[in-house]
């Protein structure tokens, strides 16, 4: 259902989205998103085995990348885990994302 109606919000049909978090959860949103024919641009991880990876295509990027798609993409943040969200929460909203415009927490 998120997938769903994520894809119907005007800035994500415009923009595309970076998923934060390369885990379970944000790997099984990438594949619902695209079912809807969303744009994913790249996962942004904090975790460093993962970084440099790639995940159907797409490039694992460090998370202090976040600032480099402000204003071009929708930040959906992907991690089960309370503690996780909340890192992201700070790093997405300090490259300039606005919770509940540009920036969703979907998990």
């Amino acid at each position: 259902a998120k997938a769903h109606y994520l894809s119907r919000d005007p800035f994500v049909r415009e923009r595309g989205v970076v998923i934060c978090g390369a885990g379970p959860t944000g790997k099984d949103l990438a594949k619902r998103l695209r079912r809807h024919d969303v744009v994913i641009h790249a996962f942004l991880e904090v975790n460093e085995r993962q970084i440099g990876q790639r995940i159907a295509g797409l490039a694992v990027l460090a998370s202090d990348r976040a600032a480099e798609f402000t204003g071009r993409a929708v930040m959906l943040a992907a991690a089960g885990r309370e503690p996780a969200r909340e890192t992201i929460r700070q790093l997405i909203t300090g490259a300039g994302f606005a919770e509940g415009e540009d920036f969703f927490c979907v998990a």
